[in-house]
């Protein structure tokens, strides 16, 4: 609710808001008012319940989408995720797009679509963050504010996001299971804030415990209420830290 994100806003958190940029899901509030035109777009179906891909190639997709943008404008997020920004490397989404004959077509489709997703976030000053897709890091890197990724512990992969690091822009990452190590201090030599939980490597059973990994000092402490809460979110420089909350749209 908004009054939710303006509430924690106003104690001083950095609201990041969740949802979906490259699939559509038929439970969210904006699909039944538009079914017929979120239908035009849809394409492949996605390896999760109820959740179709979208022709990221199609203007109507980006009118759609655009709205979304607007709407955590006007509910006071401070910044957006924007979830499933790879198309490009799945081919039961881009191998369904009429003109895209190639995963190297596939993949211009997608850095412009993900270059107009940061155009649309900064002009209505909303900041915005690169979730996952870490092959197109090089890329985009210089057009989004800070990361979000899953798993680049389990799967070795958090090297990949060093370029914003190097740019002085937060990275934020979450792992589903306890793990056999210190996770926190792999975060800190891997320069991440990392929060992860008890969970079967998909989904948590348990409260989540954060690493302030760009702390002198690491702390852990278990949060069990949701929003959860992200730590030391820096906005465009390292030196901006703050505590901040992620919703759901």
């Amino acid at each position: 609710p908004e009054s939710e994100i303006r509430g924690m806003a106003a104690e001083g958190h950095t609201v990041i808001c969740y949802f979906s940029v490259g699939t559509i899901e038929e439970f969210r509030s904006d699909y039944l008012p538009k079914r017929a035109e979120w239908n035009k777009v849809t394409v492949g179906d996605i390896d999760w319940e109820d959740e179709t891909w979208l022709d990221i190639t199609n203007p109507l997709t980006r009118t759609l989408q655009e709205a979304r943008f607007q709407l955590a404008a006007d509910k006071g997020c401070h910044g957006v995720e924007p979830d499933n920004i790879d198309c490009f490397d799945n081919e039961d989404c881009w191998g369904t797009i009429k003109g895209l004959s190639s995963q190297s077509a596939a993949r211009a489709a997608q850095i412009d679509f993900n270059r107009w997703q940061t155009e649309t976030a900064h002009k209505l000053g909303l900041s915005i963050a690169m979730k996952n897709s870490l092959d197109l890091i090089e890329d985009l890197v210089d057009h989004y504010d800070f990361a979000i990724n899953e798993l680049c512990q389990y799967y070795r992969e958090c090297g990949q996001l060093q370029p914003f690091f190097k740019q002085n822009k937060a990275i934020l990452h979450v792992e589903y299971s306890l793990g056999s190590e210190d996770r926190c201090a792999r975060a800190e030599r891997e320069h991440t804030t990392l929060k992860y939980c008890d969970g079967d490597g998909k989904i948590c059973n348990a409260p989540w415990i954060n690493c302030f990994s760009f702390s002198a000092i690491l702390q852990k402490r278990p949060l069990d209420s949701y929003p959860a809460t992200w730590a030391n979110l820096a906005l465009g420089s390292a030196s901006e830290k703050t505590e901040g909350a992620q919703v759901v749209l």
